[in-house]
């Protein structure tokens, strides 16, 4: 039998190529797509498919999951494309058949039964349906597939955004949605009370109102207590210090009174003396422990800091001085040991 086999069929992939160049007949190239030893070899006989019933043949019966999605990417078939994104047992195949439906039942039935979440994701991507989005992200159990509808641009309905950017158990959800909102009313009262960081750093990014934006009252930080929590620090923790400062603080949203507080807690919890050459303003004490902790991995933090701090509108032209001339400097060595330096159009980078 072996002396009959067919190149396409055997080991020796130049033979194997060889044949599937000469091959001209569609249902032979779909034999060998779905069934050749080498996947090189598949792939080549798939390119020379064009006939869609044998394309559909090959994406529903091919041995190889890469091979199958290949084919499924030139399908334009809705109802073979709708069965391999029910049954196909690779999930990677299936979100190809997905990302190229347009049948909405489909997409509602795949969204609410397939096992992964991530084809669920896709065919809620691709609804275009904005009250079963609507349901889908103020119901849905799966908080990826809550978060694609109301990215989905579909959805626009300004009244259900408010409501699930407030309400919404998870803040990438809640995040989502502040993205697509546009009532300045809404948008203060989450930047007010939204209990993630990143939450109300969203809201308070898309407040036109300058006046309204640096407002003590925008931000509920408690600034004593952030003060507390600063100086508390021991001198050897001086990473986590600097760490919890790049989190807490986004100094666009704090009064100038709230952010002399912070930098006097700055000056204690750093236990530092700002000398002569630096003056006392925050990029000033950031910039003297940045320069005299050159050798600390929590100066990534501080770069992030003073990053933050040049781009303020604010700045004063002697605190940009300062910081332009750490432009470029060596912070640390990161875990596989690669350098990490200060770059004021980056922040730090590796």
């Amino acid at each position: 039998m072996g002396l009959f086999t067919p190149a396409w069929m055997g080991k020796n992939k130049e033979k194997a190529l060889n044949a599937v160049e000469k091959e001209t007949d569609q249902l032979k190239l779909a034999d060998i797509a779905k069934n050749a030893y080498f996947s090189i070899v598949c792939d080549e006989a798939l390119k020379k498919i064009t006939d869609q019933s044998i394309l559909a043949d090959v994406a529903k019966n091919g041995n190889e999951a890469s091979v199958r999605r290949d084919a499924v990417k030139k399908l334009r078939d809705q109802t073979v494309l709708a069965e391999i994104a029910k049954t196909d047992s690779d999930f990677l195949t299936r979100s190809e058949a997905v990302e190229k439906l347009t049948d909405q039942f489909v997409l509602i039935d795949i969204a609410k039964n397939d096992t992964e979440s991530s084809v669920r994701g896709y065919a809620v991507r691709r609804m275009t349906d904005q009250t079963v989005l609507i349901d889908i992200a103020m119901n849905n159990n799966d908080c990826r597939l809550r978060q694609e509808a109301v990215g989905n641009r579909r959805f626009t309905d300004q009244v259900v955004l408010a409501d699930i950017a407030k309400n919404d158990s998870e803040w990438n959800v809640r995040k989502k949605a502040v993205e697509k909102l546009t009532d300045q009313s809404v948008l203060t009262e989450i930047a007010l009370t939204d209990k993630h960081k990143e939450v109300q750093k969203c809201a308070a990014d898309k407040i036109k109102d300058t006046d309204v934006k640096n407002q003590s009252s925008i931000m509920k930080y408690d600034v004593e207590s952030i003060c507390k929590k600063i100086m508390s620090r021991k001198q050897s923790d001086m990473e986590d210090i600097t760490m919890k400062i790049y989190e807490m603080i986004d100094f666009r949203l704090f009064t100038p009174e709230s952010r002399n507080s912070i930098i006097l807690a700055l000056l204690s919890g750093m236990k530092r003396l700002v000398s002569d050459e630096y003056d006392s303003s925050l990029a000033g004490i950031v910039t003297a422990n940045f320069k005299h902790n050159a050798d600390f991995n929590g100066n990534r933090y501080l770069g992030q800091l003073l990053f933050m701090i040049y781009k303020n509108e604010d700045i004063t032209p002697k605190e940009k001085e300062e910081i332009e001339k750490l432009d470029g400097m060596l912070v640390s060595y990161d875990y596989y040991h690669h350098p990490v330096y200060f770059d004021l159009e980056k922040g730090t980078r590796i």
